[in-house]
């Protein structure tokens, strides 16, 4: 069944990290977004608060030319009042004022009947106002009074009536005298607003109907519009013109004296929004550079403080699989966090280092003797072979035999059996002196002991301090045929390896040299190649 482990995994690191990265940013867009937004309509409030405020001053100039007119009223009053004969002078008075004063379209003085008296220019025929609305109010009021836009029958024009009575010395009222604008004045406004070259300026009357326009080609809002404009005394609205452009309305009441006409301001709804679009899109731009800078930034950091780490003890972890516990992470950058791990997994291959070479040691020994096991044996063997072969060097081998041993367990048992291998491993270890021999446990009561660099002369030196290091144990043995104490044969072999030996010949050697020690008498050293044995 297999691990988890051999599980493959769902997700990678870079995978994991994009995600995150990608929660982080879509955290940020959504905050970005909510801000930019919030922006854009307080822009678009402002922007549509701008477009009001084009129509009241529109509205503010119109109450200023009222207040001027009613200024210009009581002025003329006054005039008319101090000339000798008003009616035969009152022509030449009016005419100095109309052309003395700004905004002036029409001056009149109309008898209380209604019948024109004078005019600034001569006027040629009979006309009478009485009729007017405006006319009769301010007879009726004895004050001053602003009309409606009406078609003057001086002018022939559009015009506003602004009207005061004048009065006798019996103070009943004797004449009316009227000021008049023209609808002219919605062009020259526009042009001195400096408004851009596609605004429009209207002025709309209760019912909806277009009293003027500026520019005159000017594009109308639908008739629908311009209804619902005149049942509202301000606001901004949007819609399209008769030409499909899309604009933005900002209309006003032309001031409290003046309730039934409308000043309506249009302004392309691209003119408006424009610089909205441009500030959001500039921020956009802005917030897509911030985020890549960020993508950057979390990329190469996590990549750098994170996925570095983490990918040097995976490294780690895979060689340590292969058995290379002396590999270390070794990672000395990166998170706290990930230092700590890197740490704490050095520590823990050190230690397993340290277990796996008491391990290999004690794997290495004979539990019982205390000396290296046939294992280390054939291991030592083949490293000592093959530095033979590379630095051309001899090397010996003893094979050791314990004489009649069989005999001394069936005699003495085998307790008495493990004790006695375990003084001859102690003898012969005491024997060998050098540090880079190896004396082993070839099997049984079989011993063997490896001298590389040994010459047949100094391997026989060994092979005699061996046996002299047994015989002062003087372990008994009263069932061997040579003597009454424990005695061992040795087989002696020494080669000079060459690549095409293999190192079985050196056992091989050995074990003949054995053989025929024990079939010489045994207790005896018996070199290999026809060496002859020596007591």
């Amino acid at each position: 069944m297999p691990s988890l482990s051999d599980a493959p995994p769902r997700y990678s690191q870079r995978f994991v990290f994009i995600s995150l990265i990608g929660v982080v940013l879509f955290a940020l867009s959504i905050s970005f977004l909510y801000v930019i937004e919030t922006a854009r309509e307080k822009q678009i409030e402002q922007a549509l608060g701008t477009v009001a405020s084009k129509a009241q001053l529109v509205a503010l100039a119109h109450d200023q030319w009222l207040e001027e007119s009613r200024n210009l009223l009581a002025t003329v009053t006054v005039a008319l009042e101090q000339l000798p004969d008003l009616e035969r002078d009152c022509m030449a008075l009016l005419a100095n004022l109309a052309e003395a004063t700004r905004g002036v379209d029409t001056l009149l003085l109309a008898r209380a009947n209604g019948d024109l008296v004078c005019a600034p220019q001569p006027v040629m025929r009979h006309i009478n106002l009485g009729d007017r609305e405006y006319f009769k109010r301010a007879l009726a009021t004895g004050d001053y009074v602003v009309g409606e836009y009406i078609i003057g029958r001086v002018s022939g024009e559009p015009v506003l009536p602004v009207a005061r009575p004048l009065r006798g010395s019996d103070g009943s009222i004797q004449y009316l005298v009227i000021v008049g604008r023209q609808l002219a004045w919605v062009e020259s406004t526009l042009a001195r607003q400096r408004y851009s070259a596609a605004t429009t300026l209207m002025l709309i009357d209760s019912k909806g109907s277009v009293l003027a326009r500026a520019p005159a080609l000017a594009e109308a809002p639908e008739p629908a519009l311009l209804q619902h404009i005149s049942q509202r005394r301000q606001g901004v609205l949007e819609a399209s013109d008769s030409s499909g452009t899309p604009r933005y309305y900002g209309f006003t009441t032309l001031g409290a004296q003046v309730s039934d006409a409308y000043v309506v301001v249009g302004v392309p709804a691209e003119e408006v929004l424009g610089p909205v679009r441009g500030f959001v899109i500039g921020n956009l731009l802005l917030f897509a550079v911030a985020a890549g800078l960020i993508f950057v930034v979390l990329w190469f950091g996590l990549g750098y403080w994170v996925l570095r780490p983490l990918r040097r003890l995976l490294a780690t972890m895979t060689e340590v699989r292969r058995g290379d516990l002396t590999c270390r992470v070794g990672v000395a950058e990166g998170t706290v966090e990930m230092v700590r791990i890197a740490q704490s997994f050095d520590d823990m291959l050190a230690e397993l280092q340290q277990a796996d070479a008491r391990l290999r040691r004690q794997s290495d020994i004979d539990g019982l003797l205390g000396i290296a096991n046939r294992r280390a044996f054939d291991e030592t063997l083949a490293q000592e072979w093959a530095r033979a072969v590379r630095d051309v060097s001899v090397t010996s081998l003893l094979m050791i035999d314990v004489d009649y041993f069989k005999n001394y367990n069936d005699s003495y048992g085998h307790q008495a059996g493990d004790r006695c291998l375990k003084q001859i491993a102690d003898a012969i270890a005491a024997a060998v002196k050098r540090p880079g021999d190896l004396v082993a446990r070839y099997g049984g009561e079989e011993f063997g002991v490896l001298l590389p660099g040994t010459d047949a002369a100094g391997a026989d030196e060994v092979a005699r301090a061996i046996q002299n290091e047994v015989a002062q144990r003087a372990i008994p043995h009263a069932a061997s045929s040579v003597s009454d104490r424990i005695t061992v044969s040795i087989g002696i072999s020494t080669v000079t390896p060459t690549p095409g030996l293999r190192q079985e010949s050196l056992v091989h050697a050995a074990d003949r040299a054995l053989y025929r020690a024990k079939q010489g008498g045994r207790n005896r050293c018996v070199h290999d190649a026809g060496e002859g044995a020596q007591d």
